[in-house]
């Protein structure tokens, strides 16, 4: 028993537990709402659209809005970023949990992946 206990305070093995849980849920969500498969289709790619309509200007075409499960894949996309970059930001209070870490540095890290989803999407 203490050995099971051992391995789980051990930082790798509670990082791989972690990402376990999360596809886990992602898996469980997949499952019970199966109309979220739709927000993971790669619309874009089934569509292959030739150069002509890649160079039309875009008030032409179908604006982004328009787009749909755009806030949807938006919310998974920002959830997603931060739910990733989390353990980031915990290895790095421990690694310097004997002298005092920089709290800014914490926030950065959790805030930056969310800014670059944004820009990301909007282009």
């Amino acid at each position: 028993m203490t050995l099971i206990r051992r391995l789980l305070r051990l930082p790798p093995v509670q990082l791989a537990l972690y990402y376990a849980g999360l596809l886990l849920v992602a898996m469980l969500l997949i499952w019970l709402f199966p109309s979220l498969r739709r927000v993971f289709e790669f619309d874009l790619l089934q569509e292959s659209p030739d150069l002509q309509q890649l160079l039309t200007p875009s008030n032409e075409r179908e604006g982004f809005l328009a787009r749909p499960y755009v806030g949807v894949r938006t919310l998974l996309a920002a959830t997603g970023a931060v739910t990733l970059v989390a353990p980031i930001a915990w290895v790095y209070m421990v690694t310097k949990h004997e002298v005092r870490y920089d709290q800014s540095l914490v926030h950065t890290i959790l805030m930056l992946p969310i800014a670059v989803t944004g820009i990301v999407i909007i282009v």
